[in-house]
């Protein structure tokens, strides 16, 4: 899970986070800009893309989670898509985790336009709770 503050100056796919070939959560640039995250079993990916659209130049909470059966999308807090796969791991990857760019074939590319904060990885499913991420303005 993550804040994001897309900039929605790109065209195509930046990366929020990847370990390659075990998870990664993206970010769909362009004028319908949206996120999917997906996880690799058995050196297959299974992505789901959110139903929502991600607005520009505002913070944003969004979350993956995998229960070992479904995989689902949060967009500040709220279910936004879910994907069942059966049940099983995730694969462990063999590469180092990476924010902000993918490194297909071995060069780090799929830039994000944006900013992320407040980045967590978890081995358990966070989500859903009972009340939604808050942003908090400070003068």
């Amino acid at each position: 899970e993550a804040w994001l503050f897309p900039l929605g100056e790109a065209d195509g796919v930046g990366t929020l986070i990847a370990r390659p070939n075990a998870y990664v959560l993206e970010v769909i640039e362009g004028s319908d800009m949206r996120f999917r995250g997906g996880i690799w079993r058995g050196g297959m990916a299974l992505k789901i893309t959110s139903s929502s659209r991600l607005e520009r130049r505002a913070w944003q909470h969004l979350a993956m989670t995998f229960d070992g059966s479904a995989l689902r999308l949060y967009l500040g807090g709220i279910l936004d898509a879910q994907l069942a796969v059966g049940s099983g791991g995730i694969d462990a990857g063999s590469s180092d985790l990476f924010v902000g760019v993918h490194p297909l074939g071995g060069t780090p590319t799929r830039a994000l336009s944006g900013i992320v904060d407040e980045l967590r990885i978890s081995s358990v499913a966070r989500w859903p709770v009972h009340d939604p991420p808050v942003i908090e303005m400070v003068a």
